[in-house]
């Protein structure tokens, strides 16, 4: 009977995993930015699936709830960040959670990140990673997301 129990737990857990595996599609694009020198903005697509929300960097209460959206880049002294990474706010929803119980700040279809940075070589390469936390209204799953993006050259 333990068994079955296992298996069927087994099976529900795979089964909200592999739901939550596409929730969001993320692709990086770069532009140069005009009359600036070696310097590109780096821009993190999330494409995110009907009936999910992607939360934002900036949440209420970081402490309590859900997780933000971080980004964390890899060490490279041929690349400097300037700034943080910034989104798109249009497209922001806020909303008290009530399976939180706390105000939430998230994105659903479509949003951007823009990290800006300035490179010191002709060709260089930023990677890294995206954690985040997609839910819809049965669960909530934290992800994350591997990146590395070639600039300039």
């Amino acid at each position: 009977m333990l068994q079955k129990l296992v298996l069927i737990l087994s099976f529900v857990i795979l089964g909200f995993h592999s739901t939550a595996q596409n929730a969001v599609t993320w692709s990086t694009t770069k532009e140069k930015v005009e009359k600036e020198d070696n310097t590109y903005l780096i821009i993190f697509h999330a494409n995110i699936a009907d009936n999910w929300h992607l939360y934002s960097q900036e949440l209420s209460s970081p402490d309590a709830g859900p997780l933000p959206t971080e980004f964390a880049f890899d060490a490279n002294e041929n690349i400097t960040l300037i700034g943080k990474v910034t989104e798109d706010k249009r497209k922001m929803h806020s909303a008290m959670d009530e399976a939180f119980g706390v105000q939430v700040n998230y994105y659903d279809g479509q949003v951007t990140f823009t990290q800006k940075v300035k490179i010191k070589s002709d060709k260089v390469s930023l990677s890294g990673f995206v954690y985040y936390m997609v839910c819809n209204e049965e669960m909530c799953v934290p992800k994350d997301m591997e990146f590395d993006i070639v600039i300039g050259g």
